[in-house]
C-alpha cells in the first residue's frame, strides 16, 4: 500500500488528502446528528454514564440545546475526576444558558459543592453583575479560603461586569498583608479590566517607596494597560527606580514617545535602559523612535546597546539591518549586545539571513544559539507568507553547528534544521539520533518529523520500539513519545495513512 502511495503524483495525493478530509467532516456530522437526533434524558445520561468520547460529545450536544433542565446534570458534570474536557464542555454549555444559570451556580458555591475552581470560573465568565458579590465574598475570605482558590476567584471576578468587581479587586492589590499570589492574580484581573477607578489607588502605589519592587512593578503595568494620560508624567519620574514603568510607558504608546526619547540621552545608565527597552515595546513602532535609537548602539552602557538593537528590529528600515549587522559582525565587546543584535535581525527578512549566518562562528555559545533562534523565526515568518527560498550555504552552515562544543548551540541547531525541512539534512540528524543525550535524540526526533523524509522511517520507527529513556523534570517526554509523534507527521507528510 505504501509503496502505491508513493508512485502517486502530487494532484493524486491532494486528492487523497481531501477525500479523508471529507470522511472525517462525515464522520463528525454523523455524531452531531446522533446526538441532536436523542432525547434530552438519553442525552444526559450519556453525560453521565457513558465512556469519555460519549461525554463530551454529551455535553458538546447541550451547548447547543440550551436547555434550562440540564443545568444540574451539566453542574455536576464539572466535577467529572477523568476527562478534563467533559468539564470544559459542560462549563461552556452552563455560560451557554445565559443568566438563568447564575443563580443554580451561586448556590452550589454556598452550599460547599465541587469542584469550587469549576464553579468560580464558569460562574465569572458569564459576565453576570449578580457573581460579583458571592465571588468578592471568596476573595476576601483569608480564613475559610484556600489561597489557590483565592487565586482563580481574583481571575475571574476579573471578568464580571460590575463596578463593585475593580473596588474588591484593588483592594486585595494594594493590601501589604495578602498573599503574594492572591495579589499578583488580583493585578492580572484589573490589567485585564482596565477599570479608570483603579487609578489613583495603584498610582499611589507605584508611587510608595515602601512597597517591594515587584508590586510597584506590577501596578505600574496595570497603569499603562488602562492607558490614563495622566499616569504619564508619574511613570517618567518612575523609570530610574520601578522596572513596571517601562512597560507602562510602552503601553501608552506615542503619547509616551516624546519624554521616553528625552530619557534615551539621560545621565543615568539605568534610565536609558528602561527608555530603550519602552521604545522596543511600545505599539505601534514610532517612526520618531528610528534615528535616535540608530545612535544609541554606541552608548557607553551595553545595556542600552542591547535593549536598541532589540527595539530597531522592529524598524522596517534599510540603516536598521546594517546597524544591527554591524553590532553582530564588528563583535561588540558584550556578548548580550551581539545575541540582541541577533534577536533584532530575527524580526527583519529574508535578507537578513546573510549577516546571522556569517556571524555563526561567534565566539560566545550564547550568541551562536540566539542566531540560530533568529534564522528559525525568519523562515517561519516567510515560509509562511510562501516568500522564502532557503540558499544551500543556509543549510550548510546550520548542518555544521551539530557538532558544536556547546549542548545547547547542537539543540538549537537540530530545532533550526527541523525547521529548514531541507532532505540535506536528513542523513547527518540519523547520525545524531544515536546521541547519548536524551535531549538531543528527542530534538533529532521532533527534526526529523518536521522535515517528514521517508528515509528516517525506520530509524524513528526503531527508537518508538527499542528506546525507553526519557527526560527528567514535571514536563519530561520519553523518546517513545517523540517518535510516534514523528511518526504520525512523517506518515501523514507522505500520505502513508490514506
Amino acid at each position: 500500500m505504501s509503496e502505491d502511495i508513493e508512485s502517486l503524483n502530487s494532484q493524486d495525493r491532494a486528492a487523497l488528502r481531501e477525500r479523508k478530509r471529507l470522511r472525517e467532516i462525515e464522520r463528525l456530522q454523523r455524531i452531531w446528528e446522533h446526538y441532536a437526533s436523542l432525547s434530552l434524558d438519553d442525552v444526559v445520561h450519556a453525560l453521565e454514564h457513558g465512556s469519555d468520547s460519549e461525554r463530551s460529545h454529551a455535553a458538546q450536544n447541550l451547548v447547543q440545546r440550551q436547555d434550562p433542565r440540564a443545568i444540574e446534570p451539566l453542574i455536576r458534570a464539572l466535577a467529572d475526576p477523568d476527562a478534563d474536557a467533559v468539564a470544559e464542555y459542560a462549563s461552556e454549555a452552563l455560560v451557554a444558558l445565559g443568566p438563568q444559570v447564575v443563580p443554580h451556580l451561586i448556590q452550589a458555591l454556598a452550599d460547599g459543592r465541587e469542584p469550587r475552581g469549576w464553579l468560580i470560573s464558569t460562574l465569572g465568565t458569564t459576565h453576570d453583575a449578580r457573581a460579583c458579590e458571592p465571588l468578592a465574598a471568596i476573595l476576601r475570605d483569608r480564613v475559610g479560603e484556600d489561597p489557590a482558590i483565592r487565586e482563580t476567584t481574583a481571575l475571574y471576578l476579573g471578568r464580571v461586569h460590575d463596578p463593585r468587581a475593580t473596588v474588591a479587586l484593588v483592594e486585595r492589590a494594594i493590601d501589604k498583608t495578602e498573599e503574594r499570589r492572591v495579589r499578583f492574580f488580583a493585578f492580572l484581573a484589573l490589567q485585564e479590566r482596565r477599570d479608570e477607578q483603579a487609578v489613583d489607588p495603584l498610582l499611589a502605589l507605584a508611587l510608595d517607596e515602601t512597597e517591594e519592587d515587584t508590586m510597584r512593578s506590577l501596578a505600574a503595568d496595570v497603569l499603562g494597560a488602562i492607558g490614563d494620560p495622566r499616569v504619564l508624567d508619574p511613570l517618567i519620574r518612575l523609570l530610574p527606580t520601578v522596572g513596571g514603568a517601562a512597560n507602562a510607558l510602552a503601553r501608552l504608546g506615542p503619547v509616551a514617545v516624546p519624554p521616553l526619547l528625552d530619557a534615551l540621552v539621560n545621565d543615568d545608565a539605568g534610565v536609558r535602559q528602561r527608555a530603550a527597552y519602552a521604545l522596543g515595546k511600545g505599539k505601534p513602532r514610532d517612526p520618531r523612535a528610528l534615528d535616535p535609537l540608530l545612535t544609541a548602539p554606541a552608548d557607553p552602557d551595553a545595556k542600552v546597546r542591547g535593549y536598541a538593537a532589540y527595539a530597531l528590529g522592529r524598524f522596517r528600515d534599510d540603516r536598521v539591518e546594517a546597524a544591527l549587522a554591524a553590532l553582530l559582525m564588528r563583535q561588540d565587546e558584550d556578548a548580550m549586545v551581539r545575541a540582541d543584535a541577533a534577536s533584532g535581525l530575527g524580526e527583519g527578512g529574508e535578507s537578513a539571513l546573510r549577516p546571522l549566518v556569517n556571524a555563526l562562528s561567534d565566539p560566545d555559545a550564547g550568541v551562536r544559539a540566539r542566531i540560530l533562534q533568529s534564522i528559525r523565526l525568519i523562515v517561519l515568518k516567510h515560509r509562511a507568507a510562501r516568500r522564502i527560498q532557503l540558499n544551500s550555504w543556509v543549510v550548510e552552515a546550520v548542518l555544521a553547528l551539530l557538532h558544536d562544543e556547546d549542548r545547547q548551540v547542537r539543540w538549537q541547531a537540530i530545532k533550526t534544521l527541523g525547521t529548514l525541512k531541507d532532505p540535506r539534512a536528513v542523513e547527518p540528524l540519523l547520525t545524531s539520533s544515536r546521541d547519548v543525550d536524551v535531549d538531543a535524540r528527542i530534538a533529532v526526533i521532533d527534526a526529523l518529523g518536521d522535515i517528514g523524509d521517508l528515509r528516517a522511517l525506520p530509524t524513528v520507527q526503531w527508537h518508538e520500539q527499542n528506546d525507553d529513556a526519557a527526560q527528567n523534570g514535571q514536563a519530561s517526554r520519553s523518546v517513545r513519545d517523540a517518535a510516534s509523534q514523528a511518526i504520525r507527521r512523517i506518515r501523514r507528510d507522505n500520505d502513508l495513512d490514506l
